[in-house]
């Protein structure tokens, strides 16, 4: 889409329409500006997405001869259903 309207700006250009040029100028300033906005926020989201993806598990486990379980982390994978 940017690669359009550059392209359309530079035969207004070429044509010495000004004002059409200017306008689609803008029209490029405002579409790469929107794209970057958007990528950004579509990065903070995997970002935030990402933390979640790796659930853990506290699971009891007794070790050796002892009388009370010990807690330990796991990843959820490590459970069997």
């Amino acid at each position: 889409m940017t690669l359009v309207l550059l392209a359309a700006m530079a035969v207004s250009f070429g044509t010495q329409s000004y004002v059409e040029a200017g306008v689609i100028a803008l029209l490029v300033v405002l579409n790469v500006s929107v794209g970057f906005s958007q990528e950004w926020k579509a990065e903070k989201v995997m970002a935030a997405l990402s933390s979640v993806g790796a659930p853990t598990a506290i699971v009891l486990r007794h070790e050796g001869n002892a009388k009370h379980p010990k807690e330990f982390p796991i990843k959820v994978e490590e459970v069997v259903p």
